[in-house]
């Protein structure tokens, strides 16, 4: 007996931002690779949305090839939406910090396209990127990487002491390399 298409269920389709949004964390605090970070929003910020974002949640896997970065925040208050892709890195190893700017410029390449697809054109998103490393300074290579970024790709090395930073300052403004 042949089934009849109609009865079958039908699976919805997400785009890839959709499926990015499913996998936001119910935390504020997090832990990974021993570094604890915090998204504690001040009380004068509390009319503002801040989600977080592991994009290689299990069960929701939205990134299923390629490099996947550890954390994504998106903040939207009434003048900014700004998407901080965030790749933690306990290591002075240069060729561990040069992929964690792979993998934020590669999910930052990945993002634009869905944005410019799927999201109204008058909401400008900002998308930055956090490199937080337990060194207090990058070694040359990997600043003069940074610096030559193309595509505004703006990311910022953070160091973070004690294994703990507080991110909110970060996340919810746009960065340049000189602040």
């Amino acid at each position: 007996m042949a089934r009849n298409k109609s009865a079958q269920k039908i699976q919805p389709k997400f785009n890839f931002l959709e499926e990015l949004f499913l996998s936001v964390s119910r935390e504020r605090n997090t832990q990974d690779n021993r570094i604890k970070f915090n998204i504690i929003k001040p009380d004068d910020k509390q009319q503002t949305i801040c989600l977080l974002i592991k994009p290689d949640k299990k069960g929701t896997i939205p990134i299923k090839e390629g490099l996947i970065p550890d954390r994504m925040v998106f903040y939207i208050d009434e003048k900014n939406c700004i998407c901080t892709i965030i790749e933690l890195k306990n290591t002075k190893d240069e060729k561990q910090l040069e992929h964690g700017i792979d993998q934020i410029v590669s999910l930052k390449d990945k993002l634009k396209g869905d944005i410019e697809n799927h999201l109204p054109m008058n909401l400008k998103v900002h998308v930055q990127g956090i490199l937080l490393a337990s060194i207090a300074s990058l070694p040359t290579t990997i600043n003069s990487k940074l610096k030559k970024l193309k595509n505004n790709t703006v990311i910022r090395h953070i160091p973070y002491k004690n294994n703990q930073i507080d991110l909110f300052p970060y996340v919810s403004t746009k960065i340049s390399l000189t602040r």
